[in-house]
C-alpha cells in the first residue's frame, strides 16, 4: 500500500450540507476530478437535493490529483497518486474526528477522483465507507494491470456508471473496477449509458440517491 511521500500538500478539505451537525445521518467524501475544484461537488449536492447530508470536500494541489492518464504505468503518477491517497485517508479520519463513524460514511468521485477512490478501496487492508459512488473511473495502471490487493468488502454498495465511449476512461477498465469489487464482495450496481460526453448525467444522480437511501436504510 502506498504510504504518500509528503511531497505535495495535504488537501484542504471544504464543508458544506450538513457538515455542522453531526446527528445528520451521513457523511460524503466527495472527490473532484482533473482541473476541477469542490465547487464541482457542490454542484453534484445540490443536484441530490438532500439536506440531511454532510458534505467533505477535498481540493487537490493544482486542481489535479495525479499528473497523467491513469493508464500509464502506476510509477509515472507518483509520487502524486500515493501522496493523494494519503490525502483521502487524512480526510476520513477528519469526518470520524467530525462525528461520522465508517457505517455513516459514503465516498464518491469523478473522473480522476473515481479513480483515486478507486485505488483506495481496493488497496484498503479494512473496510472504511459504508458505501461507494464511482462515477467514470477504475483502477489505475495499463492495460494488463492486476488490481492491488486488499480487503473484503461484504455487502457494500457500490454505484459505478459511465458512458460507452468516454475520452478518457475505457468502458473496460470500469468492468474489470466493478467486477473486482463484487468479486471481493460488494454489491455492484454498473451502468453504461451511451455517447462520449464526459459528465454526470441525471441518471447516476438518481442511483446515487438510491444509493445514500440503502445506507441510510442499513443503519
Amino acid at each position: 500500500m502506498g504510504s504518500g511521500t509528503g511531497t505535495r500538500a495535504a488537501p484542504t478539505v471544504e464543508r458544506f450540507g450538513a457538515a455542522d451537525d453531526p446527528g445528520s445521518t451521513l457523511a460524503v467524501l466527495a472527490v473532484h476530478g482533473r482541473d476541477q475544484t469542490p465547487a464541482f461537488m457542490r454542484g453534484i449536492a445540490a443536484r441530490l437535493q438532500d439536506p440531511d447530508t454532510a458534505w467533505f470536500t477535498p481540493a487537490a494541489p493544482d486542481d489535479t490529483w495525479y499528473p497523467r492518464s491513469f493508464l500509464v504505468p502506476i510509477a509515472e503518477n507518483q509520487p502524486d497518486l500515493d501522496d493523494s491517497l494519503t490525502g483521502m485517508r487524512a480526510s476520513l479520519a477528519l469526518i470520524r474526528q467530525a462525528g461520522w463513524p465508517e457505517e455513516r460514511t459514503v465516498v464518491l468521485g469523478f473522473s480522476q477522483g473515481a479513480v483515486v477512490l478507486s485505488e483506495l478501496l481496493l488497496r484498503a487492508p479494512a473496510p472504511f465507507c459504508a458505501g461507494a459512488v464511482l462515477l467514470t473511473g477504475g483502477f489505475a495502471g495499463p492495460p494488463g494491470t492486476p488490481p492491488p490487493d486488499g480487503t473484503a468488502w461484504t455487502g457494500l454498495p457500490v454505484f459505478c456508471g459511465l458512458v460507452e465511449d468516454d475520452p478518457w476512461v475505457p468502458l473496460s477498465r470500469a468492468r474489470h473496477t466493478a467486477d473486482v469489487l463484487r468479486d471481493r464482495g460488494a454489491e455492484v450496481e454498473l451502468r453504461v449509458y451511451p455517447g462520449d460526453v464526459h459528465e454526470v448525467d441525471d441518471d447516476e444522480i438518481a442511483a446515487t440517491a438510491r444509493l445514500l437511501d440503502t445506507v441510510r436504510r442499513a443503519l
